[in-house]
């Protein structure tokens, strides 16, 4: 099976594509500082447009897992991943082959959502943040459940489990495949409400681990961690967890020359 690879940034940004390829084919190389006849005031407007170009919008999510009528501390939420069976992050992220498909069932055996002795079952569906204005802070936290489809029939409606809209005291699960043609060291940087996890090619990123609430109150402010991205094929997954009111989340990488995006990964990579 092909790959079927996904443009960051294809979603309106405020800033066209033809402008951003413009830019690069222009040789404006941004990363080596160098400034040609660019005055200063063009730069910046250039290098706000080109750094919120590498959001990744797309991804594989599991998810909103909730319990109705229950108020679970965030702190539980995101602790309690590592205690499930039959679902680790470290080995989900590992190759290719552990990578889920759409529609794959996960019986997520969590003690904080089953219900008597039923645990939820949940499916990993391919979504998108569809109109989303990254430097927007209401759409990054406040309203970021309405650029992100779950049932696509009623988007807006509560009722319904796959919208994340009125989903409290909740997980979701959020993974992507990352074709690199080199080896490189660059960092990652996210943003969340509340507590978030973050895994890279069987490991968990500690620099980016937060338990606890929290507010996304300014665009700028992200975490950030170091990352080294293999040649080929590199799995990443975060995990947020959330308590009350809305949720936030966003993921970017910093050097994403050359990358490629996809959650239909070839196999045994």
């Amino acid at each position: 099976m092909e790959d079927h690879y996904i443009i960051l940034g294809c979603i309106d940004l405020s800033g066209d594509k033809d402008s951003i390829s413009k830019i690069r084919n222009d040789n404006i190389n941004i990363d080596n500082g160098r400034r040609y006849a660019a005055g200063k005031q063009t730069l910046k407007a250039l290098l706000d447009l080109v750094s919120h170009e590498n959001y990744i919008s797309t991804w594989l999510v599991l998810g909103p897992i909730y319990k109705e009528g229950e108020a679970h501390k965030v702190e539980e939420i995101i602790t309690e991943i590592d205690k499930i069976q039959d679902f680790k992050p470290d080995e989900i992220t590992t190759n290719t082959n552990n990578f889920p498909s759409q529609d794959v069932k996960v019986t997520y055996k969590s003690d904080l959502f089953k219900t008597g002795n039923i645990y939820p079952d949940y499916y990993w569906k391919i979504r998108c943040f569809f109109g989303m204005d990254w430097r927007n802070i209401h759409d990054i936290e406040d309203n970021i459940h309405m650029h992100l489809g779950g049932n696509f029939a009623d988007p807006f409606n509560p009722e319904k489990s796959e919208n994340f809209i009125g989903k409290h005291h909740a997980l979701a699960f959020f993974l992507t495949c990352i074709y690199s043609p080199d080896q490189r060291r660059t960092k990652l940087y996210v943003r969340s409400d509340d507590s978030i996890r973050v895994w890279l090619n069987g490991e968990e990123i500690e620099s980016l681990k937060y338990v606890g609430g929290r507010d996304i109150v300014d665009y700028r402010k992200e975490s950030c961690g170091t990352i080294t991205l293999c040649k080929g094929y590199n799995i990443l997954m975060a995990a947020v967890a959330e308590s009350e009111v809305e949720w936030g989340f966003s993921a970017r990488i910093e050097d994403d020359r050359g990358l490629r995006f996809t959650v239909i990964p070839k196999k045994g990579k």
